[in-house]
């Protein structure tokens, strides 16, 4: 049900500018999980991409990803596995090989600095009447449904 007189055009361009006051209404509260972090900024993209990335992959696929040698890749693995945000395992179908993983707890960094939405913690969604939060729910229901569809159609 759109608003009576307002195009949809305008309601997304209201919808952008909405989403880039909240963008920087909470961006200082975004960067302090990742200034608390003890990992460079190579270390957080591998661990990033193992997170991304189902079953796990190999040291020499992601020397490959991002265009370094192995031995560079293996220590930036070695620094990972020591924090414990990433784990190293035999490959069940060839024990040749070690495959790669984010543990649990690099899956909760990175959900921490990548997924985090200070926007809806509880102390603002708790300021919002009964129909705001009942209009948020409905809108994010149906990007939550638009997302898993084109993520089954990928």
């Amino acid at each position: 049900m759109m608003e009576e007189g307002v195009g949809r055009s305008a309601i997304l361009q209201r919808l952008r500018e909405a989403t880039t006051s909240m963008e920087s209404a909470v961006l200082p509260s975004s960067v302090i999980p990742l200034l608390s972090l003890e990992l460079t900024a190579r270390q957080l993209k591998v661990l990033t991409v193992l997170v991304t990335t189902d079953g796990g992959t190999t040291a020499s696929r992601l020397a490959q990803t991002f265009d370094v040698s192995l031995a560079t890749m293996s220590g930036v693995l070695d620094r990972l596995v020591g924090q414990e945000v990433a784990a190293r395992t035999n490959d069940p179908d060839d024990h040749r090989v070690r495959q790669v993983r984010a543990t649990p707890l690099g899956r909760t960094v990175v959900r921490g600095l990548v997924a985090r939405r200070p926007e809806f913690d509880d102390e603002v969604l708790a300021a919002l009447t009964d129909d705001e939060l009942a209009g948020l729910e409905r809108g994010m229901s149906a990007i939550a449904r638009h997302l898993g569809a084109a993520d089954t159609s990928a």
